[in-house]
């Protein structure tokens, strides 16, 4: 029988594991728009802009949890690629609200199906895991990322993307 130490070592080995893949997965640009290779980050941030755009970058920051200069440097290449389009705020020359061109429209639809067939796809893999089950991993992942944030803390980064 393993101790909980143990168990708890096997299952942060299996978090790092999986944290890797994820980020491999991440890595790969697809073709989730006709001819267009495009990088997961990039799909999610004309998600998060979403069909009626949004007003303020650091809103748009805050939603995909990372800073300013990252939703700077992903709208830069998505605005040079045709998706969105930055619109200086006339009362304040600083700020930008942010929008999607017709391409990024039509991205944003198919994008949409793209995740819903997804899920659809996945959740049959899961369907051993009854509610109670989920939210305790939920509860896990929690506490795996305040264990993160500290150790990010500590080595003088929280850094996001």
């Amino acid at each position: 029988m393993t101790s909980r130490s143990e168990t708890l070592q096997q299952l942060v080995a299996l978090k790092r594991s999986n944290t890797e893949e994820y980020h491999k997965y991440l890595s790969k640009p697809r073709e989730y728009y006709p001819g267009e290779k495009m990088y997961m980050r990039e799909a999610h941030v004309i998600m998060a802009i979403g069909l009626d755009g949004l007003d303020s970058l650091g809103v748009l920051a805050e939603q995909l949890g990372v800073t300013m200069g990252a939703v700077s440097q992903q709208l830069a290449r998505l605005e040079e690629k045709g998706f969105i389009k930055r619109v200086q705020m006339p009362q304040d020359k600083r700020q930008y609200s942010v929008k999607l061109t017709d391409k990024g429209r039509k991205f944003y639809d198919l994008h949409k199906q793209y995740d819903q067939e997804n899920y659809a796809r996945v959740l049959p893999m899961f369907k051993e895991f009854s509610e109670q089950d989920l939210e305790v991993i939920m509860k896990f992942e929690e506490k795996f990322r305040e264990f993160i944030d500290l150790a990010n803390k500590e080595v003088g980064t929280d850094d996001n993307y």
